[in-house]
């Protein structure tokens, strides 16, 4: 099982080269590995987001593109984030491709509430229809809105990378 981790890795990181290359610095696509044989693609945001109340750190949020060898789905979208949302469950994330209409979406919140994700393949086979993504949600009642903004430059060869890293089809909607 761990050369064919290893193998499934490997072969990620040569399918991904030029992803990796096509983009500059933090806006390029970052190959990585995640829990349950998971091979992931991750870009950070174009804005910058604030954390902290006495002494505020800004950073970039994350979009992670994630599939699984064997597992169903084996497609997923995730958003990670420095500061834990305040809700429980699900969040209403909305979505906005390039200049077209928003859209509402339940996305289920991740590990310690500092994030959240979306499985299935649909939500990933839009982005490759799609030149920046933003996604907006609010952090509370009186926290806010929260919102990230992604140039998806070099997508398709990321995506078409995590496939062939773990033997699927590309993701259609």
């Amino acid at each position: 099982f761990a050369i064919l981790t290893h193998a499934v890795l490997a072969a990620a990181i040569f399918l991904l080269g030029a992803a990796q290359s096509s983009g500059q610095g933090r806006y390029a696509w970052r190959l990585g590995s995640g829990p349950d044989g998971q091979v992931t693609a991750s870009i950070f945001s174009l804005n910058t987001l604030s954390v902290g109340s006495s002494r505020v750190i800004d950073y970039h949020p994350a979009l992670t593109i994630s599939c699984r060898r064997g597992g169903n789905p084996h497609w997923s979208q995730s958003l990670q984030l420095k500061d834990p949302v305040s809700a429980s469950g699900t969040i209403n994330v909305s979505v906005r491709l390039d200049n077209g209409g928003e859209r509402t979406e339940q996305w289920t919140l991740g590990f310690q509430d500092r994030g959240f994700f979306k499985d299935g393949s649909s939500g990933v086979a839009r982005l490759l229809q799609s030149k920046r993504v933003r996604f907006s949600w609010r952090f509370g009642f009186l926290a806010g809105r929260g919102e990230a903004i992604f140039n998806l430059s070099g997508i398709h060869e990321a995506i078409a990378g995590l496939a062939g890293a773990c033997g699927v089809e590309l993701p259609v909607s």
